[in-house]
């Protein structure tokens, strides 16, 4: 006769105080369970109810760390119970914590500049570039990104995204964002850990900006799910690209009168 158990929260404690039991160097830690992605289309909501009830079980053995986009991810258990944010977790906002704006409660841009390069030059002293200043590898000009603006407006062939203070408020204050246009740039300029630093050329840091974007736009067609929109069945993925390229198109007309 086959026996079925289904495991809870209290048996994950257990296993971790084994843990410490077996290894007494553990005797005094925290274990932590991470979760990544684990919003929809990547993980079903029945899985999402199942991280919660881990998260609602307080104790002094693990903590559960996860991140997903908030309307993605359902805060609610299998009994129904909603998760207070403050109580049953703790939210932390990336981009509402890096917020650029006048008072005393945001961050100014030249401390999140320096923030951001900072993150960059951890990557290039870890893996052993030659330079660890990504100003080496793609130049910089202060008003890059006001220069690029006018380009843009005037429909030059030559307004080019380049320069790192170009590419980290192309990052959208996302640290994420911000290492994939690097390593992006890097490929295509062909930069390697043994490579003499110098600039990148702003073509190829522009194309390599360039192809992000488009899978970026891309990628929004292949979103799962559909809705009833007058009556008819529309894809999620491929609203979400028309409504994309639509308001691109328009910010494109704008900028140009």
């Amino acid at each position: 006769m086959r026996h079925h158990y289904v495991l809870t929260a209290n048996d994950l404690i257990n296993f971790f105080e084994i843990l410490k039991i077996i290894f007494p160097e553990l005797k005094h830690s925290r274990f932590y369970i991470l979760f990544d992605d684990v919003g929809e289309p990547y993980v079903e909501r029945n899985i999402q109810r199942a991280i919660n009830e881990l998260i609602i079980n307080s104790n002094h053995i693990y903590c559960v760390k996860l991140s997903a986009e908030n309307n993605t991810y359902l805060f609610e258990t299998f009994s129904g119970k909603a998760l207070e944010n403050g109580h049953d977790y703790y939210e932390q906002d990336i981009s509402y914590s890096l917020f650029i704006g006048s008072g005393t409660t945001v961050i100014t841009r030249e401390r999140l500049e320096t923030y951001f390069r900072e993150i960059v030059k951890l990557r290039l002293t870890y893996f052993r570039y030659r330079s660890a200043d990504i100003r080496d590898y793609l130049g910089d000009q202060p008003d890059g990104d006001n220069r690029l603006t006018t380009l843009l407006a005037l429909g030059r062939k030559d307004a080019y995204y380049c320069g790192w203070t170009t590419v980290w408020n192309i990052a959208d204050r996302n640290p994420r964002n911000l290492l994939e246009l690097v390593s992006e740039i890097f490929a295509v300029g062909q930069i390697e850990q043994e490579t003499i630093p110098h600039q990148i050329s702003m073509r190829d840091q522009s194309r390599a900006i360039k192809t992000i974007s488009d899978k970026r736009l891309q990628s929004l067609s292949q979103i799962a799910g559909s809705f009833l929109l007058n009556g008819r069945r529309v894809s999620v993925g491929r609203k979400l690209f028309d409504v994309t390229a639509t308001i691109g198109s328009i910010f494109f007309r704008y900028l140009r009168q």
